[in-house]
C-alpha cells in the first residue's frame, strides 16, 4: 500500500477515445417522402440502366450518405442496385441524380 501512490493508471489506449469522439456520428431519422417526391422517384428509378452515371442519396446506418459513380447491377425483381462496391435498396433511396454522359 505504501507504494501505491507511485502507479498511475494506463491508458494503453491513449487518444482513442478523443478520436471515437470525432468520429461519432449524429444519428438522423428517416424521412417519409410524400406522395409527389415517390411518384418522381419512381419515374426516375424506370429510367435507370446499368452503366448510367448517377448521383444517389439514401438512408443506411442511421443517417444519409450520397454516393455517385456507373450503376454496375440493376435488379428490378429484387429491388436493389449497385454501385461501385455499395449495394442500395430502392426502398432507401430518397434522391436520383442522372448524369448526361
Amino acid at each position: 500500500m505504501a507504494n501505491s501512490h507511485i502507479y498511475k493508471a494506463f491508458d494503453a489506449l491513449s487518444g482513442f477515445r478523443e478520436l471515437l469522439k470525432d468520429e461519432e456520428i449524429t444519428k438522423e431519422k428517416r424521412h417519409l417522402l410524400s406522395e409527389d417526391d415517390a411518384y418522381a422517384l419512381n419515374s426516375d428509378l424506370s429510367l435507370l440502366k446499368k452503366g448510367q452515371s448517377v448521383k444517389i442519396r439514401y438512408y443506411a446506418k442511421d443517417r444519409y450518405i450520397e454516393v455517385s459513380g456507373k450503376i454496375n447491377l440493376l435488379d428490378i425483381t429484387c429491388k436493389y442496385l449497385k454501385i461501385d462496391k455499395q449495394i442500395i435498396a430502392f426502398k432507401d433511396i430518397i434522391k436520383i441524380e442522372i448524369s448526361e454522359e
